[in-house]
């Protein structure tokens, strides 16, 4: 099919939705009754089925993909929402077909690899909405998957592609924040909150210098750990304090041997 073709398909088809969607409103689809919702979900299962056959007529039209996975996610949606056992699930049938539609993109042809940031941010939130109907886990738990999910993307990307080498830092700086719900919950690592952000904020500028050799990262690595100590010797009691100062008065001393070990 052309796509001038294509073109009067679609603007008919938006058309015949708005006219069906304004009887609707107007109460003049009542007699349906309960076979509404499956009649608006069999509409967009059957514009996704018009726009999958433009993809599979010709592989070049990869565009066709995202159009036809929402409409599909859109109506397995509306189909899932009307069966009993599976109604709670809805959101997550809605946002993991949305993450599929991208990560679909990105494996049919590798060089979209900007696909992977949707597709992962919103399989992410359909893992945390799926975590949220389990009733035993905890809000800490969902906001530990979220931020570490989002951190994992910005990881990935710097995988796939090392030339964005700044991904490093907000993918490493939201792993790092991911640490913090877990922590609060638990007793002793609730007093070491500043030791863990800054430190581990510290890491992750030390693992860019690792990876990178620029000189700035470890500056910044340095500085912000140093920062977290100073901070969580100010904040801790007396005790930890001092185990905390003494701690670094040793790893001081061994820098110092290792810094005129190398001069030698």
């Amino acid at each position: 099919m052309k796509q001038r073709q294509w073109i009067l398909v679609i603007g008919i088809l938006l058309i015949a939705s708005g006219v069906l969607f304004l009887l609707g409103e107007l109460n003049w689809l009542s007699f349906l009754g309960t076979l509404i919702p499956l009649f608006w979900g069999g509409i967009f299962v059957v514009g996704a089925t018009l726009f999958l056959n433009v993809f599979l007529r010709d592989r070049e039209q990869w565009w066709a993909i995202i159009p036809a996975g929402v409409l599909a996610s859109l109506g397995a949606t509306i189909l899932t929402s009307q069966i009993p056992f599976l109604d709670t699930f809805s959101g997550f049938v809605f946002l993991g077909g949305m993450g599929a539609t991208f990560l679909i993109v990105y494996l049919f042809n590798r060089q979209h690899w900007w696909a992977l940031i949707p597709g992962g941010i919103l399989a992410l939130l359909a893992g945390v909405v799926l975590v949220g109907e389990i009733p035993w886990i905890g809000g800490a738990l969902q906001g530990t998957m979220f931020l570490a999910g989002l951190g994992l993307g910005f990881l990935l990307l710097y995988f796939f592609r090392r030339e964005h080498w700044w991904a490093i830092i907000p993918g490493g700086v939201l792993l790092v924040l991911s640490l913090l719900p877990p922590a609060s919950e638990i007793g002793w690592l609730n007093n070491l909150i500043p030791l863990i952000l800054f430190v581990g904020i510290g890491a992750v500028f030390f693992a860019l210098y690792s990876v990178t050799q620029m000189r700035w990262a470890l500056w910044v690595a340095l500085g912000t750990a140093g920062f977290g100590l100073l901070i969580q010797l100010a904040s801790s009691p007396a005790a930890l304090s001092s185990s905390l100062f003494a701690l670094l008065l040793i790893l001081g001393g061994g820098y110092m041997l290792l810094r005129g070990r190398q001069r030698d």
